[in-house]
């Protein structure tokens, strides 16, 4: 086995590592925040006289602590079994099911959409640095970047855009910000000069000498895009009435259903987990780690 082999085997069982003890975290720390909150031991479905006792205690939190709880749940995620929704009356395998595919899709739109935005100005803006489409697209995106993703919802509810559209307008104005100031720094450098005296084209001259220095930079980027687009869906969702991940998150949280919140986090943990595992991919090939 070659030695960059074994970086990477070790750079990899790391991040395996890493992510484990994050989704014991993560999942502790759930468990121990809805235990926390006030009111716990009161539920309004107790007032309710069609409901008999194991009718409640099965909308009880299961446990006697935090711990318990969550070794006890991350026993049944090693079986296979992500346990029932006491809020929903359904499984939480099936609710994953139905509700994960639609923020799949508007995350990927609106990952999409906003990076393809955000290269496509800050490329225009490298190049026409000071000029009106510079200052007009350092407008936007210093607006935009102002505004948090509920208001961004409510504007594309009002505008009656899709879903996405909010998600893409939060990814936007961060990856151009960052694609900018890489671009101009890489226009400033001395080679691409040697670039244009040996005659070469100006796609290759792009190609070459300016966007294949940043591509570990890029991908950062589309790394940290990644987990705002997450984050955003979860209000995005809310106010768009978008049945996906995100607004799931919502209701569990206000019916205060413990398994399904811990499904939710641990899913959310993973794919944090795997957006900060490619930027750090992308930073140790930067750095000439893994080679």
């Amino acid at each position: 086995m070659t030695l960059s082999c074994r970086k990477l085997l070790g750079w990899a069982w790391l991040q395996v590592a890493r992510v484990t003890g994050l989704l014991i975290l993560a999942t502790v720390l759930t468990a121990g925040l809805v235990w926390l909150a006030p009111g716990l031991d009161v539920d309004a479905r107790a007032l309710d006289p069609r409901l008999n006792q194991e009718v409640l205690a099965q909308h009880q939190l299961p446990g006697e602590s935090p711990i318990a709880f969550a070794v006890a749940w991350l026993k049944g995620l090693v079986r296979g079994d992500l346990g029932y929704s006491s809020a929903f009356n359904y499984p939480i395998r099936d609710l994953l099911t139905q509700r994960l595919p639609v923020t799949a899709k508007n995350v990927a739109l609106g990952l999409s959409l906003g990076l393809g935005l955000g290269w496509v100005s800050a490329a225009v803006s490298a190049v026409k640095r000071g000029r009106v489409p510079d200052l007009v697209a350092s407008l936007a995106a210093g607006t935009l970047l102002a505004m948090p993703a509920a208001v961004l919802g409510l504007l594309v509810v009002q505008m009656r855009w899709s879903t996405a559209c909010a998600l893409a307008a939060a990814v936007f104005p961060r990856a151009y910000r960052y694609t900018r100031n890489l671009l101009v720094d890489a226009l400033r450098m001395p080679h691409l000069t040697l670039g244009r005296a040996l005659g070469l084209a100006p796609l290759r001259l792009w190609i070459d000498y300016v966007i294949r220095p940043v591509l570990p930079q890029l991908l950062f980027i589309v790394a940290v895009s990644l987990n705002l687009a997450f984050a955003a869906s979860v209000p995005v969702e809310v106010v768009c009435d978008s049945p996906g991940i995100g607004r799931l998150a919502w209701e569990a949280a206000l019916a205060r259903d413990l398994p399904l919140l811990a499904t939710l986090t641990v899913l959310i943990a993973v794919a944090t987990g795997a957006a900060t595992g490619l930027a750090s991919l992308s930073t140790s090939q930067q750095r000439g780690l893994l080679v």
